[in-house]
């Protein structure tokens, strides 16, 4: 018999629409966002042909997608790849999703205050004044 104390909460039932919203929309926004820093990069790079004459840094398709967690719960994201055709090779790392980054930074900021106020131990009390709601 394993002696696991983890707690498998998994995925809310019952989702609300509004919340779905929520999270579809970001995960929209994020993926134009993500588009548009690789494109600014590449008009840097339009006036560059190889030797054939064909554009020397292109896209490359994606990164592998992974999921981010944000305010309003997990979005996938996928960041596009730039390539050298010959020479030296260019890289793109976006400033909206840096690379290794699983969470947002106000949520990283939120994690130390959450433990510090007992959610870590199940102490946490409820507030006249504040509610928690979001997902994590």
């Amino acid at each position: 018999m394993a002696n696991n104390t983890v707690i498998d909460l998994g995925t809310p039932e019952g989702i609300d629409p509004l919340t779905e919203l929520l999270r579809s929309g970001a995960k929209q926004l994020i993926t134009e966002a993500v588009q548009v820093e690789p494109d600014e990069l590449m008009t840097q790079y339009d006036d560059q042909k190889t030797a054939d004459g064909r554009q020397h840094v292109v896209r490359s398709g994606h990164h592998p997608e992974r999921e981010i967690i944000t305010g309003v719960g997990k979005v996938s994201v996928e960041v596009p790849n730039i390539r050298s055709r010959e020479g030296t090779p260019e890289s793109f790392q976006s400033l909206l999703v840096p690379p290794y980054i699983r969470r947002t930074a106000t949520l990283d900021a939120a994690i130390p205050w959450l433990y510090l106020k007992g959610v870590s131990s199940g102490q946490m009390e409820a507030s006249k004044n504040r509610a928690f709601c979001g997902t994590i």
